[in-house]
């Protein structure tokens, strides 16, 4: 090659390179240049690469929608919001450092939208929990607790405050945005919780939702309103029963072990009709009074179950 061709591919070749380069921009208000106003630039992060055209729009699209992605605290997860690294900065904390430490977990796995993935570490284990619709006790109840992974598209949550009310009650305010079949929700949530000072633990929490606060369209609010009842209920009644077997249980061994019961051992015998069915030795005083009790217990399963089941309407 002469030294004129060669002279000629060496000044053709930045121009090609930098139409190359410029031809996948966005728009100055791209995700990833929204990332590099919030922390110092990094020379070795090419926005180019990772958010361009239909690729960016998706790969948002999953981040958003994915309830276990990991999670930045200093991503803007709504644009506008402060980060959720700064608020923590922020936050004074009254109380002890255990109960400081739980609550930037517990604000942490909110912004990520970890409903029923959340750490349970933070709470204790008989917490009380109350959003106006989903209603239970123990942290075991979090892991089938999912109504936004479950009902709101492309959802997104950002922390707007953190303050202590006491000693021992903390309250975030954060803010939900997403998609329903009646349009965009954003909606306002305050929790309110109460905190264990010696563990750190929340011991209580409560939620109160305001859908149409944020500005969400009529339709959206309208359908929150009344999903939030409908998903709720066949859980709370299924915890409700559940703590009724539990009080049937414990009180059918305690008028056993009253009976003399407990220890008593029964010769259990086989049907020659049907093999399939057995019985003990002839009945006594003290099997009658268990039967008694049994019938009992039954009538007070179905009083509870229908006490329970008019308190969740």
């Amino acid at each position: 090659m002469t030294a004129a061709a060669s002279s000629r591919v060496a000044v053709s070749s930045p121009p090609r390179v930098a139409a190359r380069v410029g031809a996948g921009r966005r728009s100055p208000k791209t995700y990833s240049e929204t990332r590099q106003r919030a922390r110092p630039a990094d020379p070795a992060f090419d926005p180019s690469r990772h958010h361009r055209g239909r690729r960016s729009r998706l790969f948002l699209t999953i981040a958003r929608a994915n309830p276990l992605r990991s999670f930045d605290p200093e991503e803007v997860t709504i644009e506008g919001l402060v980060p959720l690294d700064q608020i923590c900065d922020e936050f004074v904390c009254k109380s002890s450092p255990a109960v400081e430490a739980w609550l930037r977990q517990i604000a942490t796995d909110v912004c990520a939208l970890r409903e029923n993935a959340r750490s349970l570490t933070p709470f204790a284990n008989d917490i009380e929990y109350d959003d106006g619709a989903r209603v239970f006790k123990g942290r075991e109840g979090f892991k089938n607790h999912a109504f936004i992974a479950e009902n709101i598209g492309n959802p997104a949550a950002a922390v707007e405050s953190m303050r202590m009310n006491a000693v021992d009650e903390a309250v975030i305010e954060w803010r939900l945005r997403g998609q329903t079949p009646g349009g965009a929700l954003d909606a306002k949530i305050t929790s309110t919780l109460t905190m264990n000072l010696i563990t750190g633990r929340a011991t209580r929490w409560t939620e109160a939702w305001d859908v149409a606060g944020g500005g969400s369209d009529p339709g959206a609010a309208a359908f929150v309103a009344s999903t939030r009842k409908a998903s709720a209920l066949p859980k709370n009644a299924a915890d409700a029963a559940t703590a009724v077997a539990k009080e049937l249980d414990d009180a059918l061994g305690s008028v056993a072990g009253s009976l003399g019961l407990g220890g008593e051992e029964r010769e259990v015998q086989v049907d020659p009709n049907d093999p399939m069915k057995f019985f003990t030795n002839a009945n006594g005083p003290k099997d009658d009074f268990l039967q008694l009790a049994l019938f009992a217990s039954a009538i007070y399963l179905v009083v509870r179950l229908l006490q329970e089941t008019s308190s969740l309407n």
